[in-house]
């Protein structure tokens, strides 16, 4: 059994988890491309068992967890439980060359690592998928454990390129992703109005767009459809699990909505119940809107922008046909409220308003 005490924060996440699993035990909470799926009730007390089993194999030093893999359900499990044992996890994708993967477990030193794929690196201690889902169905472990944490503690640690093309960690915590889920649960609840709640996850977890559909589809009690990169790229095994899908959230990079829209099956008819796009991580083009408006016209489409530091987005903008069909670049729009941004100039100086400057996010 796992204990949820502390304050607000990451806190509600979990305790909003715990809810849907007493509450809706057997709403599915994660589904695969490849019909694999887990409940609530599964993900919280998978979840709880794999915590118990950290905590009573790790030192307890707050150390990462790396979570490798791709878009498995049990892959979630393992954030979650490392999170509740109090340590910070850290997604690789297998995507990713082998060397990057080398350097980050290299960086990170992690006591041991949980791989739902299999893993050519070297590692001495490699929990494989069988183990995790023994470890997980394995309630022999009835330690209690106190889950504490606090505002600043890491929650997750994401590595991009950085400006030298080295990996970089990025560390998250508790409380950037608290006043993030605050911010795009509201979004969501503003734009997409009715059920179902079901968020279409198109990035790699370890990509920080992916933050944006699996914890504010956990957060909100929705059902997360991960759609895996090997039926992203072919169309004969993309259109059907769209179309099996039911997704009501549409998340994902401009871009490959851009691609989706090179097959006319996509559209209002095969995706009914789509009622919201939120994009991030690239450039979002008003050729791209257009299209979108023309075949979604129910639809809202929600551009967003945000640094990985910043916890994947602070602001909005309601793309609408007035704005894509004039010349200029689509807004941003406006921050979160709880973000404060100023536009600084080269001499350092705050832009005026119409002046062009680099974003500078308080």
């Amino acid at each position: 059994m796992v204990k949820h005490i502390g304050g607000i924060g990451s806190m509600e996440l979990l305790n909003n988890i715990s809810k849907y699993a007493l509450c809706f035990q057997d709403r599915v909470a994660v589904k695969n491309s490849q019909g694999e799926e887990l409940t609530y009730k599964e993900l919280e007390e998978f979840s709880n068992n794999l915590a118990c089993y950290i905590k009573n194999n790790l030192d307890a030093n707050k150390s990462p967890i790396i979570v490798y893999g791709h878009k498995n359900p049990y892959m979630l499990v393992a954030f979650l439980a490392c999170v509740k044992a109090g340590h910070p996890y850290c997604p690789i994708d297998i995507s990713n060359p082998e060397e990057r993967t080398e350097a980050v477990i290299e960086i990170v030193h992690p006591e041991f690592i949980i791989a739902t794929e299999p893993l050519n690196s070297y590692h001495p201690k490699v929990i494989s998928l069988i183990e995790l889902k023994k470890i997980c169905k394995d309630t022999s472990e009835k330690n209690k454990i106190d889950t504490k944490i606090s505002d600043e503690d890491i929650f997750y640690i994401l590595f991009t390129s950085g400006s030298t093309g080295d990996p970089k960690g990025v560390q998250v915590t508790a409380k950037c992703l608290d006043v993030f889920l605050q911010w795009s649960s509201a979004l969501v609840r503003r734009y997409k109005t009715g059920m179902p709640l079901i968020f279409l996850n198109q990035a790699p977890f370890s990509f920080d767009l992916s933050v944006m559909d699996v914890y504010t589809s956990l957060f909100m009690g929705g059902t997360l459809f991960l759609l895996d990169k090997v039926v992203q790229l072919d169309f004969k095994q993309l259109i059907p699990a769209l179309k099996g899908s039911h997704i009501s959230v549409w998340v994902s990079t401009p871009s490959f909505a851009k691609l989706c829209l090179s097959d006319r099956q996509i559209c209002e008819e095969l995706l009914p119940e789509l009622g919201l796009f939120l994009f991030c991580g690239e450039v979002l083009t008003n050729k791209t809107a257009l299209q979108l408006m023309e075949r979604f016209p129910k639809a809202k489409i929600l551009n967003t922008y945000g640094p990985t530091e910043a916890t994947v987005a602070v602001t909005e903008q309601e793309i609408t046909f007035q704005i894509a069909q004039k010349a200029e670049a689509l807004p941003i729009g406006k921050p979160n409220t709880k973000i404060k941004i100023e536009i600084e100039k080269e001499d350092g100086t705050m832009a005026s308003p119409g002046e062009a400057g680099e974003i500078i996010i308080i």
